[in-house]
């Protein structure tokens, strides 16, 4: 379905924008959000330092699209030629994970009846087209096949059953490792990886791929999963948060019903109700950093936090976010 070749300006010679996209400056939690809107609902984000990628579901002819947004140039870059979604299919489409490190992204998209067809894509603003990386089919009750993880160290980690590849921002393979078990989570931070296994295990990897510890758990009993200089974040079924790091393990409780989205520079990013909240390890201090109604999309990394807001992304700088901390002493 990315086929066809579509010719874009890169963004440091002045990005063409979408026209379906338009800036807008936003106010939220007193002070004034950078934002764009997307021409349907935003249905996932990432972010990397100066770099925001978002997916939009199908609108206005188009069926589900990834955009990059540059943050340092303040242009927007649809990834792939607008097209339609095609015939329904019985067990539906869509898209499924997104990673961005630099000004690659990569994703998941997903179409099928009874037998579910996964595909992996990559592309850049200088070359939009999407490339396939890989394809799997696989019966629709089976786990997704392929998984994504966010980008650490300008490396994007992804699986598909045991394999583990790392994908570098300039397209070259980092490492590829094979697992004991099938991969259902990716995380990285640190320079390091976490995969989680279909038997419940959590490994640590080196930035080469290799096993560096590991953490048992049961089958199905961890949800999320994040990895940061400090150490890996589990967080359980039960809603509670481990934290492990090289010599001991410690809990931080959230609210009941919050979900762990995201952990950088010590912050655990988490979604409670409508809310887009933040826990400081450190201190404890815990902070309504916006409120965003549902479903709560957000990223966090060293540059600071990128949201979604009806259809619009929204981005708040680190001295915003640290701030907010401050402000709650």
């Amino acid at each position: 379905p990315y086929s066809r070749r579509v010719r874009r300006s890169p963004l440091a010679a002045g990005a063409l924008l979408d026209a379906v996209l338009a800036a807008t400056a936003a106010a939220g939690a007193g002070t004034t959000d950078r934002a764009v809107t997307s021409p349907g609902a935003v249905t996932a984000i990432a972010r990397s330092s100066p770099t925001v990628a978002f997916a939009s579901a199908p609108a206005a002819g188009d069926c589900d699209r990834v955009r990059i947004w540059s943050l340092a140039t303040r242009g927007v870059i649809r990834l792939g030629a607008r097209r339609p979604c095609g015939p329904v299919t019985s067990t539906g489409r869509g898209l499924a994970g997104l990673a961005v490190a630099g000004s690659r992204a990569v994703w998941i998209t997903y179409v099928g009846g009874n037998i579910r067809e996964w595909s992996l894509w990559t592309a850049t603003p200088t070359a939009p087209t999407p490339k396939l990386v890989r394809f799997v089919a696989r019966d629709v009750d089976d786990p997704p096949p392929i998984v994504v993880g966010d980008s650490d160290g300008g490396v994007i980690p992804w699986a598909v059953d045991e394999s583990v590849t790392g994908l570098r921002t300039d397209g070259t393979r980092a490492f590829r490792t094979t697992l004991d078990e099938p991969v259902r989570l990716l995380a990285a931070g640190g320079h390091k990886f976490a995969a989680l296994l279909a038997d419940g295990r959590v490994q640590i990897l080196s930035s080469e791929g290799g096993l560096v510890r590991e953490y048992p758990y049961a089958p199905g009993d961890v949800q999320a999963l994040r990895l940061g200089g400090v150490g890996v974040l589990v967080q359980l079924r039960s809603g509670e948060v481990e934290l492990h790091t090289s010599a001991a393990r410690r809990r931080v409780q959230l609210p009941p019903g919050a979900r762990m989205l995201d952990f950088a520079e010590g912050v655990i990013l988490y979604a409670h109700g409508g809310e887009l909240r933040g826990r400081k390890l450190s201190t404890g201090n815990d902070v309504l950093l916006r409120t965003t109604g549902k479903p709560v999309r957000a990223a966090l990394d060293p540059s600071g936090l990128a949201y979604v807001s009806g259809r619009q992304v929204r981005v708040v700088s680190a001295s915003s976010v640290a701030a907010a901390f401050f402000a709650a002493g």
